[in-house]
């Protein structure tokens, strides 16, 4: 790829190759292509980029869920200013701990199928292209597409004493381990101790995939056996893979006249955007702990008429 492109995460975003984008508000353009679609076909190659990945990680900060997402900063700043609205299995991104005082372990499954990409070098345009990119509602094309699926796997525990939470979390992790231990015939063969399978029981699942599930799980034993599925629900070829990871190319690489992102956000300032909202989002796990204590139940002040 060419070395004035960007990557971004395609967040669950309905990405297509050709598609014009706005990288100064992170948004999609829909309406005019610079190319039709015979064109489209005739430029686009296809590889394939097969890879399989399985994570597992108990940080719930912002911070480290970009961090699995592939997120940079200027995506970032969008996202957690409200410009963008997120699918797919990125909604994982708006799921918050309840309570200070509780366990959580994620587990994030990770795959790529095929990479597709429009070979457009020494590209001119004609009339009707370059009323396309000097209307300034663009700033780039898309140019590349990784394709995929990703679902995460949150499990969380009951609120906790302050001495227990690091002792259940990592009870959680070694038990969460044992998923990837896939056997020949795709199966999960999961030995758990009798206090393994209790602790499993009190475990709450969620679910956010890119992946089309005809019930969510629940329970730590609904996502195993959902997580037995993803490699067959991507399909034999990837037909069901969907895009998660995008390449873009400045219009200002054909036309000198189209709109360009004349500057990225500063990396500090979004540091300290999402330090910001780090705080609050611990306040507002404090408040809801405090006021699941027996104490301030009863109190009068909070009491309910």
């Amino acid at each position: 790829m060419a070395s004035d492109q960007m990557t971004i995460a395609a967040l669950g975003r309905p990405f297509t190759l050709g598609m014009l984008y706005d990288a100064r508000k992170d948004e999609l353009v829909p309406g005019p292509r610079l190319w039709n679609d015979k064109t489209l076909k005739e430029k686009t190659t296809e590889t394939p980029q097969q890879s399989c990945n399985f994570e597992i990680f108990a940080s719930d900060t912002i911070k480290r869920k970009s961090k699995m997402m592939d997120i940079e900063a200027s995506l970032k700043a969008s996202f957690l200013g409200g410009l963008i609205a997120v699918g797919g299995s990125a909604q994982y991104l708006n799921d918050e701990k309840k309570f200070k005082n509780q366990s959580r372990v994620t587990c994030l499954y990770k795959a790529t199928t095929n990479f597709k990409e429009l070979l457009i070098e020494n590209f001119t345009l004609d009339t009707e292209q370059k009323k396309v990119t000097e209307n300034g509602s663009a700033t780039h094309v898309v140019t590349g597409i990784v394709y995929g699926a990703n679902a995460f796997f949150v499990f969380d525990s009951k609120k906790l004493e302050d001495g227990q939470v690091q002792k259940i979390e990592d009870s959680m992790q070694a038990v969460i381990k044992k998923i990837p231990s896939l056997n020949i015939e795709g199966k999960v063969d999961i030995k758990l101790t009798d206090e393994e399978k209790d602790l499993t029981n009190t475990f709450s699942s969620k679910f956010y995939g890119d992946f089309i599930l005809e019930s969510n799980p629940a329970t730590f034993q609904d996502a195993v056996q959902t997580y037995t599925q993803l490699p067959k629900l991507l399909g034999t070829n990837g037909e069901n893979s969907v895009p998660v990871k995008v390449w873009l190319m400045p219009l200002k690489s054909f036309d000198p006249k189209a709109a360009e992102l004349m500057r990225g956000i500063s990396v500090g300032l979004v540091i300290k955007a999402q330090e910001a909202l780090e705080h609050l989002k611990e306040t507002q796990m404090r408040c809801n702990d405090s006021l699941e204590d027996k104490v301030v139940r009863v109190s009068p002040c909070f009491a309910k008429s």
